[in-house]
């Protein structure tokens, strides 16, 4: 709960496949936030692998998503 107070201390921050209206909002929002909170979010309107692969382990990342993740999450929707 460290980084949901002190956002400072987080780590990367990497959203992913998200609609073209997300990353309109955010380029609005972060000329509010800190330039040091804003250095630490990855905003993608897709999936980026290479980016993904350079902050997780292929284990944790999907499939569909260029890992080896094969785990079955019935809440999720796969594309």
């Amino acid at each position: 709960d460290v980084e949901v107070h002190f956002p400072e201390q987080a780590g990367i921050v990497l959203v992913v496949n998200v609609p073209t209206i997300v990353t309109s909002v955010w380029n609005m929002i972060k000329k509010l936030l800190d330039p040091v909170v804003v250095s630490k979010v990855q905003i993608f309107n897709n999936v980026p692998e290479d980016v993904l692969r350079q902050y997780m382990d292929p284990k944790d990342i999907f499939v569909e998503y260029g890992g080896t993740n094969t785990a079955d999450y019935p809440h999720i929707t796969k594309p």
